[in-house]
This record gives C-alpha cells, sequence and structure tokens, in this order.
C-alpha cells in the first residue's frame, strides 16, 4: 500500500491553489470590482479577475456590500395570454425534455483561475427549441431570457436556430407548462420535477454510469 505522504502529494496535484487568496486586492481590482460585480454574467467577472476564485471574487463583494440582480422569474416574463402554451407548443413540436449531464472539471480550473480540480458530474432538467425559423425563436428566448444561438444545419443546408434553458428556469418552466404538455415529454417533465424537487442538481457517480431517466417506464 502506497505511504501516507505519497497519497498526500498525489491528492495535492487535484486540489485548486489557494495562494491566490492570500494575495491582497489591489485598489484597481476593488475599482473593477464595484463597478463590474452588480452587472456583468459571472464569464466576464472570472476573466477580469484571473488570478481570483469565484468564490474569493463573491467573498470580496460580500465585503462591500455589493449585489448581484437576481433573473427575473419565468412567471413574471411570460405574462401576456398564451405565452406559456406558445412555448409549450414549440417544446411538443420541436423541443426535447432532456436530464442533462454537466460536469465541473477543467471549466472550473480555468474560470475560477486554479489548478487543476476533480472532475465532478451532476444531473440537471434542461429544455431545448431548434428550428430553422428564427422569429419564433428569438420570441421564446426573450421569454426564457436567453440568447438565440446557430444550432447547426440541416440536411438541405438551411441554418438551424436554437434555444435553451437549464437549472432552476428549467422546473419553473416545467412547471408552468404541465398543463399544456402530453405523452413523453409530459411523463418526462414530471418524473424531472419529482426527481429534482429538492436539489436542481444532482451528483452523478461517473460519466459512464450516467443514464437519463433512468427508472422512468
Amino acid at each position: 500500500m502506497p505511504r501516507r505522504s505519497q497519497l498526500r502529494s498525489q491528492t495535492s496535484i487535484l486540489r485548486p491553489e489557494r495562494s491566490a487568496h492570500r494575495i491582497p486586492w489591489s485598489k484597481s481590482e476593488v475599482h473593477n470590482l464595484k463597478r463590474l460585480f452588480p452587472k456583468e454574467p459571472i464569464n466576464a467577472l472570472i476573466e477580469a479577475f484571473p488570478t481570483r476564485t469565484w468564490a474569493a471574487i463573491q467573498g470580496k463583494a460580500r465585503d462591500f456590500g455589493l449585489r448581484r440582480p437576481s433573473p427575473a422569474p419565468l412567471r413574471a416574463t411570460s405574462r401576456k395570454k398564451g405565452d406559456i402554451g406558445f412555448c409549450a407548443g414549440k417544446v411538443l413540436a420541436d423541443g426535447p425534455v432532456m436530464e442533462a449531464l454537466i460536469d465541473s472539471g477543467p471549466r472550473r480550473a480555468r474560470h475560477e483561475g486554479g489548478g487543476l480540480r476533480l472532475r465532478r458530474y451532476f444531473s440537471m432538467p434542461q429544455v431545448k427549441i431548434s428550428m430553422e425559423d428564427k422569429e419564433p425563436i428569438d420570441h421564446v428566448a426573450r421569454l426564457w431570457g436567453r440568447k438565440t444561438t446557430p444550432s447547426g444545419y440541416r440536411s438541405t443546408g438551411n441554418k438551424v436556430w436554437g434555444v435553451q434553458i437549464g437549472g432552476k428556469k428549467a422546473k419553473e418552466l416545467l412547471r408552468l407548462m404541465m398543463p399544456y404538455l402530453a405523452g413523453p415529454k409530459r411523463k418526462k417533465a414530471l418524473f424531472l420535477l419529482h426527481k429534482h424537487r429538492y436539489r436542481t442538481t444532482l451528483p452523478v457517480p461517473s460519466r459512464e454510469g450516467f443514464i437519463a431517466f433512468r427508472g422512468l417506464l
């Protein structure tokens, strides 16, 4: 069996570097933090402070009482009559209801400005819509608070546009659409809402062992 010192040296390779936490924040960093934290997306903040982890950025922001605006719930952005029904119709026709597998390995290391991270896997609800007609996709994207993105090409050469939503907003969307859903997509939505009722993301032991909708009849 390997000695404890050998095990410590092996696991230390996978631990994040903590030296960044001990480096004092400069005046320019504090100025940029106050200017950027309340309005910029997380990825932009991480890029603006490459030597700081996301946890360190959040901690420093708390020291100054900085807050980020919470995203508007779907029930606030979908006020017009028929908005949820419109979304449900597009999901039934052109979008899957999914249990997506996400990981936090190299992405955490790159975004948090540290060393190698142990790769961890999670499952979470996700809904996508993709179609050639961009106008209805743009409308759905506005309702969801997301952006329309290119999603490839059809065999005919026509460009496909898509929009997706995941996590807490996907759970909220599934609840709102439930009266309109039917068939397999309704079963999948009910399955996800039950499975993720307490936590939006659930740990998965390994990528190879993950099976979406395991146990769904």
